[in-house]
Order: C-alpha cells, then sequence, then structure tokens
C-alpha cells in the first residue's frame, strides 16, 4: 500500500517542482540520516480548516537537500472536490497569499486588524480526488524554535503550522501540533492534526 502511495504521488505530482527544487537546493538525493530511512512521503492531515488555513494537510514528498539538520519536505498533492477542479480557472485553484513578512511587519499588521472567529468551512458534497498543488508549503525543521513547521517558505519565520520535535529525526507520528489562527491571530493546540510517513520504492 506505501509503494502504491509513493507511485501515485509521483505520477500526478508537478513536474516544475522538481525543477524548482533542484534549482534552489541542488540535485543530491537525501535517503538516511545515520542509521534511519529518510521516508520518501509524508502525509498531514486532520485539519478541518477552522482558523484558516485550510492548505495544510496533503501529501509531502521529500526535497532535495537539508535543512537544519533534518530533511525537508514539499507539498505536491492535496484532496479536491472534481467539480471544483473542473470549474477552475487555467492554473489550477491557486490560492492568493501575501509573501512572507518579517517578524516586526506581522505584528504592525497585527495592531491594525481585528479579531474575528474563522469557522470551517461547509463541507461540500461530492467525489474527491487527489490533485497537484499549485501553491508552495513545505515542511521543515526549525532548530530555532524547536519546532517541525509547514509554511510557504522553508527557514522562514511567517509558518501556519508547528510542532515540537527536537528528538524527532523525522516528521513522522507527530500529534502535538499547533496551528495559526489567521481570525485570532494566536496559536491553539490542534488536536486532530497528524503526520506520518509513507512508504519508499525502488529507484
Amino acid at each position: 500500500a506505501d509503494e502504491q502511495l509513493v507511485l501515485a504521488v509521483r505520477a500526478r505530482r508537478n513536474p516544475a517542482i522538481s525543477d524548482n527544487a533542484r534549482f534552489v537546493m541542488g540535485s543530491r538525493p537525501v535517503d538516511k540520516m545515520g542509521a534511519r530511512e529518510v521516508p520518501p512521503i509524508v502525509g498531514v492531515m486532520g485539519h478541518r480548516g477552522a482558523g484558516g488555513n485550510q492548505g495544510i494537510n496533503g501529501i509531502y514528498e521529500l526535497y532535495p537537500g537539508f535543512f537544519h539538520d533534518r530533511p525537508v519536505y514539499q507539498k505536491v498533492l492535496e484532496k479536491r472536490l472534481v467539480s471544483d477542479l473542473l470549474a477552475a480557472p487555467p492554473g489550477g485553484l491557486v490560492a492568493q497569499r501575501d509573501p512572507p513578512r518579517s517578524p516586526r511587519s506581522r505584528l504592525l499588521a497585527k495592531r491594525n486588524q481585528r479579531e474575528f472567529i474563522m469557522k470551517a468551512p461547509v463541507k461540500k458534497l461530492g467525489f474527491e480526488t487527489m490533485w497537484p498543488v499549485p501553491n508552495d508549503w513545505f515542511l521543515f525543521f526549525d532548530k530555532g524554535i524547536g519546532c517541525w513547521c509547514i509554511g510557504s517558505a522553508v527557514g522562514h519565520t511567517e509558518i501556519y503550522a508547528r510542532c515540537p520535535g527536537t528528538e524527532e529525526l523525522i516528521p513522522d507520528r507527530l500529534e502535538r501540533w499547533q496551528v495559526w489562527d489567521c481570525g485570532l491571530h494566536a496559536w491553539y493546540d490542534h488536536a486532530g492534526l497528524r503526520s506520518f510517513k509513507g512508504g519508499s520504492v525502488d529507484r
């Protein structure tokens, strides 16, 4: 089952992702950390969208190179309604996001923003499928805060989710996630968010 998952990801992923990865971090493959095998696929699931940051869930694929002595993963697939995909404009369902901001610029922006409760979107009925991701989502370890993080840029301080994990060399079976609430402008403990490793295949 794990091998089928990996093969399915590689068959449906956006080929531009590999090109961007090689350009940014080089082409050296990352297969092991000491005696431990690094999984080629990591799944993140359990966030229903309350507080925003709906794009956290998905399938993340191993990204070339290390960051802070840990592997890096980039999101390549997410679950979407087929009806939404058929109605999407050319280029797919691209989320409009502001560029990553510095801590100071985020603090200044927060002063001018009104807090509100952002409810989870109502789940639509229909057939769903896994689909390539048009936006950048990365899963990486930041030793500065001792957490595995999910954000739009590797190493940036503006992140959407974090999980303490100074002892975890890979983001497998992480369950203490916190997610940034875009409405209340605060971190909260997420009871359902999980990350887990996929299997490996011969290359």
